[in-house]
């Protein structure tokens, strides 16, 4: 048996406050009646999301048949031979999380938090119809069953083996270890951490990394970082990274591990905030702000305080000196603004900086 967590929070963080908890049995669980379920992932998988339909008679034989945009897949169980189809090599992380979670929550990814709701009896058992998963920091997904019945009166061609799938066509997701996954890399890159404005400035960043059958990283997801401004700048420059396929069995494999680094946020970079003129030489598209009349005196000065990374890329704006009422038209302004990261040595490095603007 294992906990599900029935509360539901609109953020992406563990809640403060205790959650109630409920005790739920898995709908595949030994013993477990047989039973046909229906599912939709509304916001993964084009516009009409992803269908996910499962026919369950025993552990030794079920079908499930996942339909989207993104990725479908054809997969039969029947004693010991297997059926499956899918339309690509590699099955998205959150979508392969959100899909095991619908049946049996026992396998959520550290990375993920999972919560459920609208509970509805089952066979004795309290099935929830909602799910919410969320990772770490960022992605969310939701979904719902629409339909789940007692497996009655079904015809067994549904769990006929049209053909015997070799290990080789099957997607098979393989966990290594931290120092065996980096010994599969081919090409890595010392990250470039930015400079943002507050927080820690030393400490430690770990992320999952998800590679498809060829090696190529397809997922990128934060599980600790000590800042949070400095994490989708690493994410980024981590998806450069090279890898070879980790093979097994002589087939290769989607694989996934861990990546953990020691973060110094002001190990690159010029080690004090750039001045107002050096910003604005770095800044191309530049709109200053619409300020209304009346809204402060003229000449009145107003600066905010910003973090470009090394891509020339936003990640952080503070305000500075002058009327609070002014931040949010300078920050329009700015969002609008191209950034160069600042050179060293003919290497894009970040920098802080502040922008002022003078009411006229």
């Amino acid at each position: 048996m294992s906990l599900y967590s029935t509360g539901f929070s609109a953020t992406n963080q563990a809640s403060t406050r205790p959650q109630q908890t409920v005790r739920l049995t898995p709908l595949t669980s030994p013993g477990s009646s047989p039973f046909h379920l229906k599912a939709v992932i509304p916001e993964s998988g084009g516009s009409e999301g992803t269908q996910v339909e499962v026919y369950w008679k025993n552990p030794l034989q079920w079908r499930r048949t996942i339909k989207g945009d993104d990725f479908s897949q054809t997969l039969i169980v029947n004693v010991d031979k297997t059926f499956e189809e899918d339309s690509d090599d590699y099955f998205p992380v959150g979508l392969r999380t959100m899909v095991a979670a619908i049946v049996d929550a026992e396998n959520i990814e550290p990375e993920f938090r999972l919560s459920v709701a609208d509970f509805r009896n089952f066979k004795g058992k309290k099935v929830p119809q909602s799910f919410y998963l969320f990772a770490q920091y960022g992605g969310r997904w939701k979904a719902h069953i629409t339909e789940l019945t007692l497996l009655k009166n079904f015809d067994e061609e549904l769990f006929a083996i049209p053909e015997t799938t070799p290990p080789s066509k099957q997607i098979r997701v393989e966990s290594l270890p931290e120092t065996e996954f980096r010994e599969l890399a081919t090409e890595t890159h010392e990250i470039i951490w930015p400079q943002p404005l507050d927080g820690a400035i030393t400490g430690v960043a770990r992320f999952h990394v998800s590679i498809d059958s060829t090696g190529a990283i397809r997922e990128v997801y934060p599980v600790q970082v000590d800042n949070e401004r400095a994490y989708e700048s690493a994410a980024r420059q981590i998806m450069a990274w090279k890898f070879k396929p980790f093979t097994k069995a002589g087939a290769a494999r989607q694989t996934e591990s861990y990546l953990t680094f020691a973060m110094n946020t002001r190990a690159w970079g010029p080690h004090e905030p750039l001045s107002n003129e050096e910003v604005r030489k770095l800044a191309s598209d530049i709109v200053e702000p619409v300020i209304p009349a009346g809204t402060a005196p003229v000449g009145t000065v107003y600066t905010l305080q910003v973090a470009i990374d090394s891509d020339g890329r936003l990640i952080e704006v503070l305000a500075g000196k002058g009327p609070a009422g002014l931040f949010k038209l300078c920050y329009n302004a700015i969002k609008q603004w191209h950034f160069s990261p600042v050179l060293e040595n003919g290497k894009p490095r970040p920098y802080r900086g502040e922008i002022s603007f003078v009411v006229q």
